[in-house]
């Protein structure tokens, strides 16, 4: 482990860990390289939608912030 990295544990189930590794084997890299390689993907790729969809979500907020509040149903209700 080096200064610039923390260790991560996970579980996988078995079968795919044994494909994993192997397919990391034939293409000569390791499994730390290849997860991180994949994290930094997802990363890349979905962050700016999340980023993106905050900030809809803040900007709604804020634009709702002097709304009076839901009306609430009745807690009990009667049947006739």
């Amino acid at each position: 482990m080096t200064p610039n990295t923390i260790l991560t544990n996970f579980n996988v189930p078995p079968n795919t860990r044994l494909s994993f590794d192997r397919l990391c084997q034939m293409v000569g890299r390791s499994r730390t390289s290849v997860l991180v390689e994949l994290m930094e993907d997802f990363i890349l790729n979905k962050g700016p939608g999340i980023r993106d969809k905050n900030g809809s979500l803040e900007r709604i907020a804020s634009q709702t912030d002097n709304c009076p509040p839901p009306r609430r149903a009745p807690a009990t209700w009667s049947v006739r």
